[in-house]
């Protein structure tokens, strides 16, 4: 639960920035091109943070649990894996709350989560009457990826104005970061993580191999100039100190 709630926060506090950007081209009426443009802006920027934290977790994330509590924790590791992978659709998407807010178009979300909600606890207990606390976790995962991530991007290409193909276009460009870096990620499962400090290193090591990857593969030039900026300006700040 502690790891899903940082998971969240990470993507929340990305999108809450750009809600008075959502609710100004809104009430301008700007071109559907324009919401599209912004929710893809602002989904890659929460998929650049939220994909190494879990590609990172899904190969170090065993000997982190190992090392964060005591023996009895070993289904936490897969219950996060399976929650933290299904909810990242919707957690990249989320300013797409904003937008229907907005156009006054959030009814449907708000049934379809009500149906989502009583879907989800009708199969979790299903499943946890076979599988215990993973089966819970599988039934919630099914209810967002069919909910969150089929329903509402149907219903965002095809009612809120969002090309939804452009979007998923510009997300394929990740593949090759994602391929890398968990290639990376299998070569350290052959590492035994029994140290804070073996762990440190061999995050340090997985991160830095995804930023290498994102940066040549991934990242437009409107997107590395906004890193140059922030880099500098990083930079400045520690000079002044």
């Amino acid at each position: 639960a502690t790891i899903q709630t940082m998971f969240v926060q990470l993507s929340t506090s990305i999108s809450s920035v750009f809600i008075p950007r959502v609710n100004k081209i809104v009430a301008e009426k700007k071109s559907n091109q324009e919401l599209t443009d912004m929710f893809i802006r602002i989904g890659r920027m929460q998929a650049f943070v939220l994909l190494p934290v879990f590609l990172g977790f899904v190969f170090l994330g065993q000997g982190f649990i190992q090392l964060w509590t005591p023996d009895g924790y070993t289904e936490a590791y897969i219950i996060a894996v399976i929650l933290m992978g299904s909810s990242i659709v919707p957690y990249i998407q989320n300013i797409g709350i904003s937008i229907q807010m907005a156009q006054n178009k959030h009814q449907f979300r708000s049934i379809l989560y009500s149906i989502i909600a009583v879907a989800n606890l009708l199969l979790s207990i299903a499943m946890c009457k076979r599988y215990g606390a993973i089966g819970c976790a599988i039934g919630t995962a099914v209810s967002l990826i069919v909910g969150n991530g089929i329903i509402m991007n149907i219903y965002y290409h095809k009612y809120i104005g969002i090309n939804m193909i452009t979007f998923w276009e510009s997300m394929a460009k990740f593949i090759p970061t994602i391929l890398v870096s968990s290639a990376v990620g299998i070569i350290m499962q052959f590492i035994n993580i029994n140290r804070w400090s073996t762990f440190l290193l061999c995050g340090a090591a997985f991160v830095a191999v995804y930023l290498i990857m994102l940066y040549f593969t991934c990242i437009n030039k409107t997107e590395k100039l906004a890193l140059h900026s922030l880099a500098k300006g990083v930079k400045h700040g520690f000079r002044n100190k």
